[in-house]
């Protein structure tokens, strides 16, 4: 979701959303939606391209996925979903649906906006009432920052987590999807303040989480390593894959990230 400041053009090709690879056992009123994109070259993390090659980025971004869907598996009574670009037909979310028992659906719409109400409606109208999506970018963000954003549903019409970047990393809805995402400046800096003014004008409650910082630079891929240091020397948790894509890169001359034969190996780790 990149902080949902920036928007992607959807695929010319596009198959209707699934719902029935994987799943996650059963229904629940609770969803959680990780919003992800194929770690396929050149598609993905294009802004820290250069100084990463396109196959370093496309690692570092598959290293993300692993880590958001892994660090998501200890929620209970909680129905993940995994929503896909460009399709659910892609290999990697297979794999991720079959060894984290996933739901899949897939993107649709032009805007980012349009993407994340999409993901966000099919979630309710397959009965959910309380929905929360967030974006891949945040290999840091702690679990329970998602536990408060369901807990805080349960009084609010929308928890929005704001980004350092003027964006937001988490959007939650509770019930129903308001048109909150109309009219939004996506690209900008002025993101989150946009998207307040119009949950205000709708006269919606809102509560707003921490506000967190997403990787999508190379100022803010050095922030994450130094991150990752403070985190080890803490005996705190850290995201597997994206410690060890990291500590690679930290140890390479140049600035250079480690390829395909150093970065983490395509959907390799299992939920402990």
């Amino acid at each position: 979701m990149a902080a949902a400041s920036r928007s992607t053009r959807s695929a010319p090709s596009r198959r209707a959303s699934s719902i029935g690879s994987g799943g996650s056992g059963g229904s629940s009123s609770q969803a959680l939606i990780i919003f992800a994109k194929a770690p396929e070259p050149g598609q993905v993390k294009t802004r820290l391209s250069p100084p990463l090659t396109s196959d370093q980025a496309a690692h570092l971004h598959e290293a993300f996925v692993l880590d958001a869907v892994h660090a998501a598996q200890p929620l209970g009574g909680v129905t993940h979903w995994l929503s896909c670009s460009p399709s659910t037909t892609h290999p990697f979310f297979h794999t991720l649906s079959r060894r984290f028992r996933l739901r899949l659906l897939t993107q649709t719409g032009e805007t980012l906006g349009e993407r994340m109400a999409s993901a966000l409606r099919q979630a309710l109208d397959a009965g959910a009432t309380r929905v929360v999506l967030i974006g891949t970018d945040l290999p840091t963000l702690p679990v329970s920052i998602i536990r408060d954003a369901f807990r805080l549903l349960r009084r609010a019409d929308v928890v929005l987590g704001p980004a350092c970047d003027g964006g937001y990393y988490l959007v939650g809805v509770s019930r129903r999807v308001p048109p909150m995402f109309d009219e939004i400046p996506w690209g900008r800096s002025t993101v989150l303040e946009a998207t307040l003014a119009q949950i205000n004008r709708l006269g919606l409650r809102c509560r707003l989480l921490p506000f967190w910082y997403d990787v999508d630079t190379l100022p803010s891929l050095r922030l994450l390593t130094a991150h990752l240091t403070v985190l080890r020397r803490l005996n705190e948790r850290v995201p597997a894959s994206t410690s060890r894509w990291c500590a690679a890169w930290a140890g390479a001359p140049n600035t250079k990230a480690p390829g395909s034969a150093r970065g983490p190996r395509r959907a390799r780790q299992k939920p402990r």
